[in-house]
């Protein structure tokens, strides 16, 4: 686990925030008041808080108060508590960030520039080695997984995704990079194809 990196960038992967926006998250929320999502491999922070500024996207376009929990958990302490101060550099924002998303939903401090309270709070931080037994986390309709499952062998990525199915309610999804693809031999997940990406239903 010691070529773990931190290789991070905003709306990774774009077209999968996309599918949240305009289908999953509307098709989730018709059979739940509260949509439960998790960042399994979070870094410094730009794949939860991702999360979130999607979140807002689509809650604008709602206009329905209904209530969206991100867990968010990543193996360095280090990078979880940059993560929870959710400040971050010109540099970091430009990797990704669309601009009218900085003016809205940052603020210029010091140290950079410090994403809004709202975010802060809806993102639950804390540190997690995948290879752990996680039910204490409870169960999600939507995980992020990606990048990260490449570093582990076959059988440790099998037996990681065995509990990330057990993980998800029925009918949740599960979210790879899309350059990943669930392993042949991977049991109880749907493969799905919408937007320009794949993705996985839990069945």
């Amino acid at each position: 686990m010691g070529g773990l990196h931190n290789e991070t960038f905003w709306f990774r992967d774009e077209n999968q925030f996309r599918l949240l926006e305009e289908k999953l998250y509307a098709e989730l929320l018709s059979n739940n008041a509260t949509v439960n999502i998790w960042s399994a491999a979070s870094s410094a922070g730009q794949e939860p808080y991702s999360i979130s500024l999607s979140v807002d996207s689509f809650l604008n376009s709602i206009q329905e108060d209904v209530f969206f929990r991100i867990t968010a958990t990543d193996i360095s302490s280090k990078m979880i508590a940059r993560a929870k101060r959710g400040v971050f550099t010109d540099f970091e924002l430009e990797r990704g960030l669309p601009s009218p998303l900085k003016d809205e939903h940052f603020t210029s401090v010091k140290e950079g520039w410090l994403i809004s309270a709202r975010h802060r709070a809806r993102v639950s931080y804390s540190t997690l080695n995948l290879m752990d037994d996680f039910k204490r986390l409870g169960c999600f309709d939507i995980i992020f997984c990606r990048n990260v499952l490449m570093y582990f062998s076959t059988a440790t990525k099998l037996d990681i995704l065995n509990r990330l199915q057990a993980a998800l309610k029925p009918g949740g999804y599960l979210f790879l990079s899309n350059t990943e693809r669930l392993p042949s031999d991977a049991q109880g997940f749907e493969v799905l194809q919408d937007m320009g990406t794949k993705y996985y239903r839990k069945i």
